[in-house]
């Protein structure tokens, strides 16, 4: 049978989960961690294209 994961919150930002598994535990965890490094990659993104266009607009 596969591990389950239930929310106790399906749509809130932070879901609290049920783990019936260890291996479903560290998958919910990989999942917060790759979506805060994606949330702040795409705002170090955004940051430095606002400067280069910025500087190059008042250049």
């Amino acid at each position: 049978m596969p591990p389950t994961v239930k929310s106790l919150r399906p749509g809130g930002s932070c879901p609290i989960y049920i783990l019936e598994d260890p291996h479903a535990a560290r998958l919910a965890e990989w999942d917060g961690d790759v979506a805060s490094i994606l949330m702040y990659r795409d705002y170090a993104i955004r940051t430095y294209l606002l400067f280069v266009v910025g500087t190059t607009i008042f250049s």
